[in-house]
């Protein structure tokens, strides 16, 4: 493996990766999306986050990109970082753009040592290796949290490489040399259990943030002190107080998906909890919607963003998105601000009232929902109706 390291896909983990690995190696994109490309090279971060766009910045020199394949060199290290969405005909994730870049380095760059960093099904890399016949094949589960990507990539709990083959170290080695981890938290496994740790890693969060939305649902329909309710059990050291802020529901990329492929993927004496949180989230959108509805029923109400947190730009499978629809499902009119959305995306909805620019959605708007107000809106004299009961971003 040689200093020029390609990272396939410069989204969301491939971009953050590439940006770290930039402090110690030549970094190379390989991106079809156009647009990203020319963003990277005119020097644009593709991710608002602060401290990754000073890095990226920093060590632009170290950094490049393609959207041509025919430019990876033989015998070099790739990571891909592809999308896996969830197939909702399927019920799986969709590997189909993983499987082809697989296909084609097996076949043109036989040498390549290929680490996946995307979200796979339990077993994948297994049946990639068998299929592709080729021994090269790695991965690496990534968690990255929206918000502080780069800060959670550089302070990792836990780094994992799998299966245990030859270029397993030299690949642990490589993902330390650009963080903190101690080397305690340095694991090499067989695949099938690195698959399996970041499914259930990602649904019991999913499972946790669930839980205290349900006491936050309880609390409202019995006139109790959310906080006082939440803070109480989460006291308690065996539970503690992450991950415990009520909000309107998981979202994101990551746990949506990941719990739904698992409650489907596992057989059923070990799908019954991953099922139930899924099942759960979606009345706390339900429960939400009725509450709003019925407490502003001759109010003018909007929402402020569809992003899961203040800082975060991405507005994949949102659970803002998810009350907004349940609320125009009710026959109530929404105004909605938010810049990131096309909104050709919601004309068909004539219950949505899209807004361009921020004081025009305030000054329709009398109630502001809002998962994590940020400082601009927490400042807007509109009443903010949020379950943010922590004052977290």
């Amino acid at each position: 493996m040689k200093n020029k390291i390609y990272i396939i896909g410069a989204g969301y983990v491939g971009f953050t990766l590439g940006v770290a690995l930039s402090k110690r190696f030549k970094a190379i994109f390989i991106e079809k999306n156009a647009i990203k490309v020319k963003k990277v090279k005119n020097q644009t971060s593709l991710l608002k986050e602060i401290n990754l766009t000073k890095e990226f910045k920093k060590n632009f020199q170290n950094i490049s990109i393609s959207n041509d394949l025919n430019d990876i060199k033989d015998d070099s290290l790739v990571f891909l970082a592809l999308p896996t969405d969830y197939d909702v005909d399927s019920q799986s994730f969709n590997t189909d753009i993983l499987d082809e870049v697989i296909d084609w380095l097996s076949e043109h760059r036989p040498k390549c040592i290929i680490v996946i960093k995307s979200t796979i099904p339990i077993g994948y890399t297994k049946k990639t290796i068998s299929r592709t016949s080729n021994n090269n094949i790695y991965f690496s589960p990534e968690f990255l949290r929206e918000g502080s990507s780069y800060k959670d990539l550089l302070n990792p709990d836990r780094i994992i490489v799998s299966p245990n083959q030859k270029y397993s170290k030299k690949i642990l080695n490589i993902l330390s040399s650009i963080s903190s981890v101690d080397n305690k938290s340095c694991l090499i496994m067989d695949s099938k259990t690195a698959e399996s740790i970041k499914l259930f890693s990602n649904a019991f969060l999913a499972m946790r943030v669930a839980f205290f939305n349900e006491l936050d649902s309880f609390a409202i329909k019995e006139s109790l002190n959310s906080k006082d309710l939440i803070k109480g059990v989460s006291l308690d050291k065996r539970i503690g107080m992450s991950y415990n802020n009520p909000s309107f529901g998981y979202g994101g990329y990551c746990l949506p998906k990941d719990t739904k492929q698992l409650s489907n993927e596992v057989s059923e004496e070990y799908s019954l909890l991953p099922l139930n949180t899924v099942n759960s989230n979606l009345k706390r959108v339900s429960f939400l919607a009725k509450d709003i509805f019925s407490k502003y029923a001759g109010k003018s109400i909007g929402i402020y963003r569809l992003s899961m947190k203040a800082g975060s730009d991405n507005i994949r499978s949102s659970s803002s998105m998810n009350l907004l629809l349940a609320l125009t499902k009710l026959g109530k009119e929404v105004n909605l601000f938010e810049p990131l959305l096309d909104e050709r995306e919601i004309k068909s909805n004539n219950k949505i009232i899209f807004h361009k620019d921020l004081e025009s959605f305030k000054k329709n708007t009398e109630v502001i929902i809002c998962n994590r107000p940020d400082k601009l809106i927490k400042k807007a004299a509109q009443e903010i109706y949020s379950r943010n009961i922590f004052d977290e971003n």
